[in-house]
């Protein structure tokens, strides 16, 4: 069942032992009122099992700094090491089972990933938003339009070489901008009607639709095994949302021996490759996110802006 489904019938399921929470980031720790929080509560707080990929979360934190600004932080938090301020303690208590990226695809469960790196603007020219909490993704569209021969042509010549293109936009105008010029493609977008969107996924998985545009939706749950290309147009500084992306190109398949994302934002270049994605402990016995542009993930600053003071 989906949380949605079931959080306002929780008669129902009072007598239940185990609740087991797949893409457990999704719940989110400091809050003592969600969905899941309030829903396990009124079943009778049984034990509770989380699986994800990625278990951490953004959150935006406000302090001063040396000259007592206000500053507000979006950062990186592990979500065992988070809790609501007045909770007794945290609701992810503790760690059960780690198996790193690298481990999997050693053991042959995971495709290993190709990268191609192919920026269309320097990675510290990418414009923010407004709250300063990531991308401004429609100034970025505007920044790279003057590039889109560029991208069309990478477009066509990986439909020669590919079996299977998905192309990941910032802005749903970007993807039908594109979409119209590159024969045979679709767009699935937040907008697409549902009816579309499931003849569209299927004609994707079984091969008649070979290109894909979307804007956010064909990430975390998305399963294509046979996918052998991303193409990355949006940019992030979100390890989730970057991890999630890259996902659903290290499925396994028959006759596929790699995947390949060509990266036009830097974003793979400075998250690093998936696969130094790995979780380890401290000497403190904190565990922690390491990869291999950053040591330690839990609390690094994303980005900032002053919102009172200097």
């Amino acid at each position: 069942a989906t949380i949605q489904s079931v959080y306002t019938k929780p008669e129902l399921f009072k007598h239940i032992k185990l609740v087991i929470i797949d893409e457990a980031h999704n719940l989110a720790p400091r809050a003592l009122d969600t969905m899941y929080t309030s829903f396990i509560q009124a079943i009778g707080s049984p034990k509770v099992i989380g699986f994800t990929a990625t278990p951490y979360r953004l959150e935006i934190g406000y302090y001063r700094d040396e000259t007592g600004a206000l500053t507000a932080a979006t950062m990186l938090k592990l979500i065992n090491r988070m809790r609501h301020k007045d909770a007794k303690g945290m609701f992810w208590k503790r760690i059960i089972y780690e198996i790193s990226h690298l481990n999997l695809l050693k053991a042959g469960y995971l495709s290993p990933i190709e990268y191609i790196h192919q920026p269309l603007l320097p990675y510290a020219e990418i414009p923010i938003n407004i709250s300063h909490s990531d991308y401004n993704l429609e100034k970025y569209t505007e920044a790279i339009i003057g590039k889109e021969a560029e991208i069309l042509s990478t477009i066509s010549e990986a439909q020669k070489r590919f079996k299977s293109l998905l192309i990941f936009c910032s802005t749903t105008g970007q993807a039908e901008r594109l979409s119209e010029v590159i024969k045979g493609s679709k767009c699935v977008l937040a907008t697409t009607p549902k009816k579309e969107r499931v003849k569209i996924i299927k004609g994707f998985k079984d091969g008649s639709i070979k290109t894909i545009f979307n804007v956010g939706v064909l990430t975390t749950g998305f399963d294509k095994p046979d996918l052998d290309c991303i193409i990355l147009l949006r940019p992030t500084r979100s390890p989730n949302l970057y991890n999630q992306i890259l996902g659903r190109l290290t499925r396994i398949a028959p006759g596929k021996k790699k995947g390949t994302v060509i990266d036009f934002t830097s974003t793979c270049q400075s998250m690093g490759r998936i696969e130094t994605f790995r979780l380890v402990q401290g000497y403190s016995g904190k565990w922690d996110l390491r990869t291999e542009r950053h040591d330690f993930w839990h609390d690094k600053v994303l980005f900032k802006r002053i919102i009172e003071g200097k």
